[in-house]
């Protein structure tokens, strides 16, 4: 085993790598979704690496995926417009069960004058 003066340094700057490997090929979604895999990902990295220098990584654990603000809003934003346009369909035959039950209602109301009621 190698002597290591700043054992926390060296495994911070190993998550850091690791976690800027892993994170660039996912889609954010994939990230919230994978985080057990991740963090079995960076546990193995992290053992393999560490070992030589005579430590033993039991578990890593992710407990927070924070990103930026901007990101944020920008999945906010798209989770509604899918939203809106899921609906969409559902809104168009609103709109056109309340076009026939207007035109029926007019066509029953012009029947009624020609009939004299």
């Amino acid at each position: 085993f190698y002597s290591l003066s700043s054992p926390n340094r060296l495994l911070t700057t190993h998550i850091h790598d690791i976690i800027r490997s892993t994170l660039p090929c996912k889609d954010l979604d994939d990230i919230f979704s994978d985080q057990d895999s991740i963090a079995s990902e960076l546990h193995r990295s992290l053992n393999d690496s560490m070992n030589e220098y005579g430590f033993l990584i039991h578990h890593a654990l992710i407990t927070q995926i924070r990103p930026n603000e901007h990101v944020k809003l920008s999945m906010n934003e798209m989770e509604a417009s899918k939203r809106r346009k899921q609906a969409m369909p559902q809104k168009a035959e609103a709109i056109k069960i309340q076009a026939v039950s207007a035109a029926e209602a007019r066509a029953e109301r012009s029947y009624l004058n020609g009939v004299g009621v």
